[in-house]
């Protein structure tokens, strides 16, 4: 695997177990992209199963992220629903004529 590719999950055992592999992968890339704080949720069936901060909100005043921390995301829905579409396409269970 190539630096630039995007870790590889397996669907876990249960969401803690998620939740732990998240730590290492969530914390390794704010580093490696010099980010300073993000905020992750995992949703199934429509709730929020597990959530976590990771770093600081604020740089200056060293404000620690937490689950609650809102970040203005912009329209990131859109290149995320995009690379999963691509990802269907090249594992042969989407049809890139229907995109």
């Amino acid at each position: 695997m190539r630096s630039t590719d995007p870790p590889s999950f397996h669907e876990p055992a249960n969401v803690a177990s998620f939740g732990g592999t998240l730590d290492d992968v969530v914390s390794d890339a704010l580093r490696r992209h010099s980010v300073p704080g993000a905020s992750v949720a995992v949703v199934r069936s429509g709730r929020v199963a597990w959530a976590r901060g990771y770093g600081v909100a604020n740089a200056t005043r060293r404000t620690a992220v937490t689950a609650n921390t809102v970040f203005q995301v912009v329209s990131l829905s859109k290149p995320v629903a995009a690379m999963g579409a691509l990802r269907l396409v090249e594992q042969g269970r989407l049809n890139s004529i229907a995109l």
